[in-house]
């Protein structure tokens, strides 16, 4: 007959998932139902030449039904959801809701006609709920899709904190821990935070790396901060929160030291105020090095700070007065003692908070999202020794105040990459060379929050990421400072093409590069 093929099978025991399902210690051989009738199936273009024959049955369903979940697991991916999976234990098909599917109650496969035994034992009879003739049914995509990404929130600063500090202790090889971000000056219901993410005195393993992710989601393929053994390094995050306003912050591989600054969240506003509005191009305000502004030291001495302003006038390019907060790269260079840069508020006592730290002898750079002074100001100290000190402005926060109230709202998500040199993914395989820029294609949005790493280079560079490549990248900003041997990440706020993509360019040698999306702005 020309009927599916279900029932009972006689060898797989019954998996876990199917418990209270399946009618038998045994698998029930179908989980979902197909167009698998030869008659409705499809014509097949083989060898250059139309076959003779339509191709159905399972030769049909079975490849339907994948599609079915790749376009599923994209769909939710793009949304910020957990991959669809199987292990011995749980299945999405089984922990889906009924209404997910259709639910095919009439017919059945009885091969050999009314006198077919499979009749009396009532495994090829198609009747409610769960059966060996359809399973669960005939699935309504869309539904299975999971719930759709919140809408978008807007920014709200608060005074820098440290929400998190593992010292003493460690986190371990393969450890998670939870951290609650909600509650006290962070509203419940907030969708998402801007947390700085440092890691120091790691050892163990000659590398590793540290996620953040919200804690109701299933840990995805990305990463927050990576680091060499012994490297001390900062990373700014904008990480979606669980229902719960709560992340998850997992250690890779070996002993890692791991501390949390919490600088701003998203929520829902009434007014107009946490709206980002990016820049085409960054703008340096700050180079100690060419006296860039002309007021400012050359060289910010340790403990030292300087009060830098941050908002113009109409037509300058940089955020307007009553501007909420900014968002800048902070570079550090030639350093001659391991230290820390700092921002806060100007007119605001120190934080106790860190944004960059660094060795001596090195270009680092730290993406930085601080709240302004009612007059504009940022206050940035260099706690030992002395350094020159960059700062490039690549967006701010409205204030809500009349002409600063356009701009994108933030819908965080679980991470997800984009792209990775190492491998297929993102479409370039093998590393990126000195001089030589690739398109990422990014998501259906304005701007987006991405998370780009460095590894494996072979000379000193640096990394920057633009919504289109300029005529001179040398005279442009930079988003990542690197020697051999290094791993770096940094986050980029950055504008998108028409077509959803961005450009990402290395100047001097060989690197690999993977890019991980944490959020859209639109």
């Amino acid at each position: 007959g020309n009927g599916t093929g279900g029932g009972i099978s006689g060898t797989v025991a019954g998996p876990a998932y199917q418990a209270g399902s399946a009618p038998s210690a045994q698998r029930a051989v179908p989980d979902v139902a197909m167009d698998a009738d030869p008659a409705t199936g499809v014509a097949t273009f083989i060898n250059g030449a139309w076959a003779a024959y339509l191709s159905g049955g399972t030769s049909l369903s079975a490849p339907m039904w994948a599609g079915v979940v790749a376009r599923l697991n994209q769909s939710r991916a793009q949304a910020g959801h957990a991959a669809l999976s199987v292990t011995p234990a749980s299945s999405w098909v089984y922990t889906t809701p009924a209404a997910a599917f259709n639910d095919v109650t009439v017919g059945n496969s009885a091969p050999l006609g009314a006198a077919d035994p499979c009749l009396a034992a009532l495994t090829c009879i198609a009747r409610p709920g769960y059966d060996e003739v359809t399973g669960r049914g005939s699935p309504h995509v869309s539904s299975l899709a999971g719930p759709s990404p919140p809408s978008g929130r807007q920014y709200h600063s608060v005074p820098p904190r440290r929400i998190y500090d593992s010292r003493p202790s460690q986190l371990g090889p393969g450890q998670t821990v939870t951290i609650q971000v909600t509650g006290g000056a962070v509203p419940a219901g907030a969708a998402g935070a801007v947390i700085n993410v440092g890691v120091t005195e790691s050892y163990g393993a000659a590398s590793g790396y540290v996620l953040l992710y919200p804690a109701d989601q299933a840990r995805p393929t990305a990463s927050t901060v990576n680091f060499n053994q012994g490297q001390t390094v900062a990373n700014l995050a904008q990480v979606a929160l669980s229902a719960g306003g709560a992340v998850n912050v997992f250690n890779a591989a070996g002993y890692a030291s791991v501390f949390l600054d919490l600088g701003g969240y998203f929520s829902a506003s009434a007014d107009a105020a946490g709206l980002y509005r990016p820049l085409d191009t960054p703008k340096r305000i700050l180079d100690t090095r060419t006296q860039i502004p002309a007021s400012n030291p050359f060289r910010a001495g340790g403990p030292e700070q300087m009060d830098l302003q941050v908002t113009g006038p109409a037509g300058s390019g940089l955020p307007p007065a009553g501007a909420q907060a900014v968002v800048f790269n902070l570079t550090e260079v030639g350093g001659d003692a391991s230290s820390y840069l700092a921002a806060w508020p100007a007119g605001s006592p120190f934080p106790g908070v860190s944004n960059l730290n660094f060795p001596p002898a090195r270009v680092l750079a730290n993406r930085v999202t601080v709240p302004l002074s009612a007059d504009g100001r940022v206050t940035i100290l260099n706690a030992v020794g002395t350094t020159n000190v960059l700062v490039d402005v690549a967006g701010w926060y409205s204030g809500g105040a009349p002409g600063d109230d356009t701009g994108f709202k933030f819908t965080p998500r679980n991470p997800s990459r984009l792209l990775d040199t190492r491998g297929p993914l993102g479409g370039h395989p093998g590393q990126l060379g000195g001089g030589q820029s690739l398109t990422v294609q990014g998501l259906g949005s304005a701007a987006l929050a991405v998370n780009v790493t460095v590894l494996q280079s072979s000379a000193n560079s640096f990394l920057a990421a633009y919504l289109a490549l300029p005529p001179d990248p040398w005279a442009s900003s930079s988003d990542i400072n690197f020697q051999p041997g290094d791993i770096l990440p940094n986050l980029v706020v950055t504008k998108v093409a028409g077509d959803g993509t961005f450009v990402v360019y290395n100047s001097v040698g060989q690197a690999d590069v993977f890019v991980d999306v944490a959020g859209v702005y639109g």
